[in-house]
């Protein structure tokens, strides 16, 4: 079964599901109010034809923010 990846104008991820079929999909992310400019599909045959194997979906990175009150926060942002 494919992962569906909706994405954003600007290309940014807006929300990622496994799903049997991308009208499934599409009819969830309706039902979440989320619609997508893009829909990108991972499927075992893009596996199969890609050179590593290995196909990330997702990266995270760690992001501190401190300003002028000294104050530092922690985030958690998707690459």
């Amino acid at each position: 079964m494919p992962i569906f990846i909706a994405k954003t104008y600007d290309g940014k991820v807006e929300n990622i599901v496994f799903s049997k079929s991308r009208e499934l999909a599409v009819a969830y992310w309706h039902g979440k109010d989320i619609h997508p400019h893009s829909i990108h599909v991972v499927s075992d045959q893009n596996l199969e034809n890609h050179p590593t194997g290995v196909l990330p979906i997702l990266s995270t990175k760690k992001l501190e923010l401190g300003g002028m009150t000294g104050k530092h926060r922690k985030y958690l942002v998707v690459e």
